[in-house]
């Protein structure tokens, strides 16, 4: 399973049977990759944390019983650091956060009707982190049907709208992103196509491509 919406149901559940604050998530290192393992920093009252702990052994349980067969070593574990000064998020804040892990659409979206057993479309939250003032998801949104991938954004787009969050959804962010993950500068020549405007914006699916090519040919 995705270890970052697995980390979402647990939060979930402890946020409604204790009082945690949530300093910090992460999980993931690559958007196109489904992530092994995530964590979340929390603070909670000395007096609870026998409950929390308790907590996460049920959900280790849960996740056992699940997870048996895809994934027979999962483990879900709490560490007790030593009490230090950090920022928490504010209710509200973590309250989205966690909603965003719950609620985000993920995995495979439908199955090619064409050709048997080929996934259509499918997204993946690859990396959650958290900046200074944002919580940060990157996604790999794939499908061989334009429209299809089109409201997979628009549904990632509307959720975070609903959140108080925005959505960053073009191919000079994702190769800002790319670069700054492999550490190696983009080419030149797509670096300087930032802030320009876009000359060509029609998106024609592969079964038009003939048609499409006659009509610009009779223009």
């Amino acid at each position: 399973g995705n270890a970052s919406l697995l980390l979402g149901r647990v939060l979930y559940a402890c946020s409604r049977e204790t009082d945690l604050r949530i300093v910090s998530v992460s999980g993931g290192l690559k958007d196109n990759a489904i992530p092994r393992e995530a964590s979340a920093m929390l603070m909670i009252p000395d007096e609870r944390t026998e409950e929390l702990a308790a907590l996460t052994g049920k959900w280790e349980e849960i996740f056992a019983n699940e997870y048996r067969v895809a994934d027979p070593n999962l483990k879900l574990e709490m560490v007790i650091g030593e009490p230090a000064k950090a920022r928490a998020m504010d209710k509200v804040s973590a309250g989205r956060v966690i909603a965003a892990l719950m609620q985000l659409p993920r995995g495979i979206q439908r199955m090619s009707a064409d050709i048997p057993g080929l996934v259509q479309t499918s997204l993946n939250l690859g990396i959650l982190k958290t900046e200074e003032s944002a919580v940060e998801m990157s996604f790999a949104v794939r499908s061989s049907v334009s429209t299809e991938k089109e409201e997979l954004v628009s549904r990632l787009e509307n959720l975070m709208e609903v959140l108080g969050g925005t959505l960053e959804n073009d191919d000079v962010t994702q190769l800002e992103v790319l670069s700054q993950l492999t550490g190696v500068p983009a080419p030149a020549p797509l670096a300087a196509l930032a802030g320009k405007t876009p000359r060509f914006d029609r998106v024609v699916d592969k079964a038009d491509i003939l048609s499409t090519v006659g009509l610009l040919k009779d223009l």
